[in-house]
């Protein structure tokens, strides 16, 4: 049976049942066009006939059926044909094994099509068969989840680690559950117990460090992410590197440690050059940052770069004329400025505003056109390098 946590897949063997009447492709078509049937199932013979090429002299058995699912032959294993496959699987087969584990791998078709309420609805039969079985008991549980049902994802949860104590896929997929509802000491403890019973699985660790850092602990946070930094790419399957590094740079930017945050930043672009916030956190710390780590000359590479990743980031204009300022090079900063004052009439306002409130521009001036005079007043804001945005 495959569980879908942590990207494992657990397989269960099931007990094949004797072949039943086969069921015709003519037989098919008519339950595929039966407007009495419920729309899942109707579906389901249409999915399934469609695979058979819908001959009226095709036939498929119990033992077909349990072939086709879950592991079906191209051309037909797309995860709908799938769950139609186990679907009919489910209400054909005798053998109660082989009925659960059709409900089962349906389920897991169902959510990875994104269609959790059908996939609960199949686990909640597999488990009415199967009473206590972990995997479908977690697999319910992320399914509810991925719906939204936090507080029944957690009683499936307690149910599944009821069921094996000694799994941890459950503590782990818990541990989520808690950190999304921010109950930050019942995740730390549920990833804290997965590691125990787990100790090498860089996904819990990392959960464990995301935990950590939002209790504020940014110290053991970066304890956990460090030790999944030291791995490498050989975590790269599990965890995203690029996201690991970037909460190791918020951390430490959290701790003042500038010259640790600009390193960790700079892992991220050289593991994901595409992720325009780590180019925007650069450029800011390379320009603004402790006096070790100033260099204008990068400062505006990543400043651009973020802006051609991301090219309606306003902020990020602002400061792209921010550094052309502290760099010395008032026209361009003034150019930038105009820019972004130039691009919405809201940033226009707020320009014209607080280079009236500290003094640059006249408070009579006109608030809706940029005059000489406020042209006059950016380039001597410019030449302080004022700040504008974050007034």
């Amino acid at each position: 049976m495959r569980a879908i946590v942590l990207g494992a897949v657990l397989v269960f063997g099931a007990v094949r049942a004797e072949a039943e009447s086969p069921l015709t492709g003519e037989v098919l078509q008519q339950r595929c066009e039966d407007d009495g049937l419920p729309t899942r199932l109707q579906k389901s013979y249409c999915g399934v006939s469609i695979a058979l090429g819908a001959h009226p002299s095709a036939t498929i058995t119990v033992d077909d059926l349990i072939e086709q699912c879950p592991d079906q032959t191209e051309p037909y294993n797309s995860w709908a044909l799938d769950s139609a496959f186990c679907s009919v699987l489910a209400h054909h087969a005798t053998d109660p094994d082989i009925r659960a584990a059709a409900y089962y791998e349906s389920a897991y078709a169902l959510d990875e099509i994104g269609a959790y309420d059908e996939a609960i609805i199949d686990l909640d039969r597999a488990l009415e068969l199967r009473p206590g079985d972990y995997d479908a008991l977690v697999n319910r549980g992320l399914a509810k989840r991925k719906a939204g049902r936090l507080h029944e994802a957690v009683a499936d949860y307690d149910l599944a680690i009821e069921a094996e104590p000694g799994r941890m896929d459950a503590y782990n997929n818990r541990g989520t559950v808690f950190l999304r509802q921010e109950r930050y000491d019942r995740a730390i403890a549920d990833f804290q117990k997965a590691l125990d019973l787990q100790p090498g699985n860089s996904l819990t660790r990392f959960n464990l460090g995301l935990a950590l850092q939002h209790k504020g602990r940014l110290r053991a946070a970066l304890a956990n992410y460090e030790a999944l930094a030291a791995a490498g790419d050989a975590i790269g399957e599990v965890v995203d590197i690029a996201f690991l590094h970037g909460q190791r740079a918020e951390a430490y930017a959290d701790l003042n440690d500038g010259p640790a945050a600009v390193a960790a930043y700079e892992d991220v672009v050289s593991h994901d050059p595409s992720v325009s916030a780590a180019h925007f956190m650069l450029a800011q710390f390379r320009a603004f940052g402790p006096e070790e780590v100033r260099d204008f000359d990068k400062a505006l590479f990543h400043a651009e770069e973020n802006l051609r990743l991301d090219p309606a980031d306003g902020v990020g204009v602002y400061v792209l004329a921010r550094i052309h300022a502290a760099k010395g090079d008032i026209d361009a900063a003034v150019a930038t400025h105009r820019r972004l004052a130039d691009n919405h009439w809201v940033y226009k306002s707020v320009y014209i505003s607080v280079l009236k409130r500290k003094g640059y521009l006249a408070a009579d001036a006109p608030e809706d056109e940029w005059s000489d005079a406020a042209q006059a007043a950016l380039t001597e804001c410019a030449r302080e390098n004022c700040t504008i945005l974050n007034e």
